[in-house]
């Protein structure tokens, strides 16, 4: 990044290319967080099944209109990424 625009004046865009050029991945659905104003709240459910040895994780992402927008504006999903791992309870190993 520094190569390419250093003393240079850029966009976000410019900074995506650069970490996507270096990176060897697409980032262009990390657009949405300077695209899209304000703040994603993330809710997390999860729940373990004893019988069935089995634990259910649901998440669900909302976006707030913030004070300049419409109480009616609707949100695109921002990327996130998310890593989950089980421990066990014994041997307190995933």
């Amino acid at each position: 990044y520094f190569e390419r625009h250093d003393g240079c004046a850029v966009t976000c865009d410019d900074f995506r290319k650069a970490m996507a050029d270096a990176s060897g991945r697409d980032l262009t659905q990390f657009e949405r967080w300077y695209t899209q104003a304000g703040t994603p709240v993330l809710k997390v459910e999860g729940k373990y099944d004893p019988k069935e040895s089995k634990y259910e994780l649901k998440l669900a992402q909302t976006c707030p209109p913030t004070p300049a927008e419409p109480k009616t504006t609707k949100k695109l999903p921002f990327h996130m990424p998310i890593k989950v791992g089980l421990i066990g309870k014994a041997d307190k190993k995933e």
